[in-house]
């Protein structure tokens, strides 16, 4: 059942136990396995990473936000979520749809509070990771030294060739010596 059937189906209902059984129905389980949990979380995260005008990437709160939600719709709910012509979800859609009529609570409430704080628990533990590689000072830190020795590497490469093979020649290493000296003098 897509969202928007969903939605009509719900309106349609006369009584608030009708309205409560077919929200009960879309419930398709109310745990899923630590370890699934944390793959389609970091995908969802993975599609929440944006990278700014200096090659900075941080965690677009907003996709976070409804990414996490559809992540609960996909995990313990049998509803069809929309899709685009390339396969990827239509989230803003079924989220707007759900929120305007009160919907997402409701999903909510048809799975436990154990298990609900166990999955934020493990996207929050994900974000830190996500920080810790891209956020703070030693990570930035590393991530200059890596660039500056790759750059320096590349440049220096070339010369230390050039400096190996007159290591067998004293006329050739008493020049670079020379060179050496003159350029650190200057």
């Amino acid at each position: 059942m897509t969202i928007l059937e969903f939605v009509n189906k719900y309106n349609e209902q006369d009584s608030s136990i009708a309205k409560d059984e077919l929200i009960q129905s879309v419930i398709k389980r109310k745990y899923v396995p630590v370890l699934e949990k944390q793959v389609v979380l970091q995908q969802f995260l993975d599609k929440s990473i944006t990278t700014g005008a200096y090659g900075v990437k941080y965690i677009n709160s907003f996709l976070s936000k409804i990414n996490i939600v559809v992540a609960i719709l996909l995990l313990y709910t049998n509803l069809d979520l929309s899709k685009t012509a390339n396969s990827e979800t239509n989230s803003f859609d079924d989220y707007d749809t759900l929120m305007e009529y009160g919907l997402i609570d409701k999903i909510y409430e048809k799975i436990s509070n154990e298990e609900l704080k166990e999955l934020k628990s493990i996207y929050d533990g994900i974000i830190k990771d996500f920080e810790k590689e891209f956020k703070t000072v030693e990570s930035y830190m590393s991530k200059q030294v890596e660039k500056f020795a790759t750059i320096f590497g590349s440049a220096i490469a070339p010369g230390l060739e050039h400096l190996a093979s007159a290591i067998g020649d004293e006329n050739k290493m008493s020049k670079y010596l020379n060179q050496i000296k003159s350029f650190i003098k200057s």
